[in-house]
């Protein structure tokens, strides 16, 4: 905690569920996780290239060449996963908020 009683410096939506789970050890039911420093703090090198490389494949199907990439495919693959898992939770996100400012305005 900061003092005065701040969770932390900014938060991000819980990776670990798409609902304020009480159960999950990430947010302990928040549906938010808080983090001390900056971002870029947490940043490294690596993840841009890695976003790069699937955002080639992803916008105009260019896998990673030999020399480069390659070597790495089997973390390649599984950054892939995490990334599609990341995308499936924004988009269920977006869906569920759309769904409560519906409701909210039929109700309302």
């Amino acid at each position: 905690m900061l003092s005065g009683g701040a969770l932390g410096a900014f938060k991000l939506e819980c990776w670990g569920c798409v609902e304020a789970d009480p159960d999950c050890p990430k947010c302990h039911g928040t549906g938010f996780v808080w983090f001390q420093r900056c971002p870029s703090h947490y940043w490294e090198p690596w993840v841009g290239e890695l976003l790069q490389s699937y955002r080639d494949y992803d916008e105009r199907g260019l896998l990673p060449s030999a020399g480069s990439m390659e070597d790495q495919s089997h973390l390649w693959r599984k950054a892939c996963r995490m990334i599609r898992l990341a995308d499936r939770l924004h988009r269920q996100r977006a869906e569920r908020d759309a769904r409560k400012r519906a409701k909210r305005e039929v109700g309302g």
